[in-house]
């Protein structure tokens, strides 16, 4: 799309557009020069001396952010701002700029040399100027696998939700992170699919294109977490273990450098883009964030997941690292927006981890977070990490399960149920909490606020069918018996024969339990006359007996 800045552009009038006084970028349709992109905008800088060209320059991107490197400022217009002194204004202080899809009212500024953040703070143009703040991923230093294991998973009472729960086939959680490893053997088969085979978008230096690889680490262990593939035989399973294809990447990092919040802000517009394209987004994943001390916090990033909040997304923020989260500003999961939930950690005896930030007022539960066994990146690996990220990860994947099964529930039921006393296992330090209690996925799924439980899963009927062609051959001294398979479900074979003595026919009897990958019986040959049977078992369920098959044996 073409993007044009009103407040910058009103010398062209009718090569572009109609333009307006106010302060906001305002979106056309052009063909894009190139096939398969997504987001074209105008670029503009100041050796135009504030003036566009008439034939625009396509960039890609969804900011011209490729055009301004080094440091740069976030600024956000009055409203009714005169767009003629915001264009003089911009000449004077900044090389470049860019602008942003929904959130029109805020730039991107490069700097000229010799101008600072407070030139802009000091007009009256502006009703917000601040950083563009650095973000980093929530977790310490990884342990060696040998040292934990999946602890989490059954402190948080999994296995019992699995027991009615496990086939997510709707529900889509976006992974903002620094990536998902798209050939892990636990992940290929859990992650979103576009519609040009990417798993998710990258959205860094200012730039979304599709992709979503791993850059770090980081993301792909917090996704195994949240939906791992479950029951293969191999490796972990996520909380969310049936979530084929439902595991969306937003990569907002590059590799061993912190996210900022232009890219924070980037990936999470392209995820409100692809929840209005009819993607069932309904649970996000921060495991990041930036702590404030001087209580500035990032307006932009706030209005960017309000964005989120409004599209219908559950927002699952990873807290801080030992600090009182009363007393700064923590983004993003301090912010004031309903549908965020902030996550303390937890360790398998139920203390807080030394690490984990507290809240009475800003955090909400706790959940395992300490030598958390996930998956890997790079070569399909596996390997224990720790951090409020991590605790981040279950929480996220409950939430997505209760979507699932309750699929017209509202971000804001949902934070309740998992908020809800029914839902939590309360822990001696979570008086340090707003609800005072650590995460369980089965008092979640089954809390009587509920409109109804999810019921317990019957096993499929038992269909135990006669064994059929039953056959007998004797080769020199030994018989063999055979037959075909056609039960469902059957854990063994009972084969039983009886003898003709003096004309007449005795009882059947056993002879053999045979288990079920058996197909065939050898027996020793004894001269007389002879009649076998075979049926299918389940415990203490039969199938009908086969035909008979006889033999005389000299």
């Amino acid at each position: 799309m073409n993007i044009i800045r009103n407040c910058l552009y009103a010398l062209l009038i009718t090569a572009v557009a109609a333009l307006s006084s106010e302060c906001e970028w305002s979106w056309t349709a052009p063909e894009p020069p190139l096939p398969n992109t997504e987001y074209w905008f105008y670029s503009w800088d100041s050796t135009s001396n504030g003036i566009p060209p008439v034939a625009p320059t396509y960039l890609r991107g969804t900011i011209i952010a490729q055009d301004i490197s080094g440091p740069t400022i976030l600024v956000k217009c009055h409203l009714k701002a005169n767009a003629n002194d915001v264009d003089v204004f911009h000449s004077k202080h900044a090389d470049k700029i860019a602008g942003f899809k929904h959130l029109k009212q805020w730039s991107v500024v490069k700097l000229k040399p010799g101008n600072t953040m407070d030139d802009y703070k000091k007009s009256q143009l502006f009703e917000k100027v601040q950083r563009n703040n650095s973000y980093t991923a929530r977790d310490t230093i990884p342990y060696d696998p040998e040292l934990s294991g999946s602890w989490g998973m059954f402190k948080i009472q999994a296995p019992q939700a699995w027991d009615r729960h496990t086939t997510n086939k709707t529900v889509i959680v976006a992974v903002v992170d620094t990536g998902i490893d798209y050939t892990h053997e636990d992940l290929r088969d859990s992650l979103w699919i576009g519609p040009y085979g990417e798993h998710g978008y990258t959205c860094t230096n200012g730039v979304v294109t599709p992709g979503g690889e791993e850059s770090w680490f980081h993301g792909t262990h917090v996704a195994g977490i949240i939906g791992a593939t479950g029951n293969n035989k191999i490796g972990v399973c996520g909380v969310n273990w049936g979530s084929a294809g439902l595991l969306l990447s937003i990569s907002i990092f590059t590799r061993g450098v912190a996210a900022n919040t232009v890219d924070a802000v980037n990936g999470l517009e392209k995820m409100v883009d692809l929840k209005r394209a009819g993607n069932n987004i309904r649970v996000a994943n921060y495991s990041w964030g930036f702590s404030d001390a001087e209580l500035n916090g990032d307006t932009l990033l706030a209005e960017a997941c309000q964005l989120v909040e409004d599209a219908g997304i559950l927002q699952v923020c990873a807290g801080p690292y030992n600090v009182d989260a009363d007393t700064i500003v923590d983004v993003p999961s301090g912010l004031p927006i309903p549908g965020i939930i902030a996550v303390m950690a937890s360790d398998e005896f139920d203390n807080k981890a030394i690490f984990s930030g507290w809240g009475a007022t800003k955090m909400h539960l706790c959940a395992p977070g300490v030598k958390i066994l996930s998956t890997k990146w790079p070569n399909s690996g596996y390997f224990t990490m720790e951090g409020t990220s991590m605790a981040a990860g279950f929480v996220s994947g409950v939430a997505a399960v209760l979507f699932d099964i309750y699929p017209n529930l509202t971000p804001a039921q949902c934070k309740a149920i998992l908020l809800d006393s029914n839902s939590l296992d309360y822990i001696s330090f979570t008086t340090n909490s707003t609800h005072g209690g650590r995460l369980n996925m089965f008092k979640a799924i089954t809390n009587p606020k509920l409109s109804s439980p999810p019921p317990i899963p019957q096993p499929p009927p038992l269909i135990l069918i006669a064994p059929q062609d039953l056959r007998v051959a004797q080769t020199g001294e030994r018989l063999t018996l055979s037959w075909s398979d056609t039960a469902l479900g059957e854990d063994r074979w009972l084969v039983e024969r009886r003898t003709k003595a003096k004309g007449r026919w005795g009882p059947f009897g056993k002879i053999a339990s045979l288990p079920v990958d058996s197909r065939s019986e050898v027996l020793g040959a004894i001269a007389g006359q002879y009649e076998f049977r075979v049926k299918a078992c389940k415990e203490y369920n039969c199938s009908p007996y086969s035909n008979k098959a006889g033999i005389r044996v000299k």
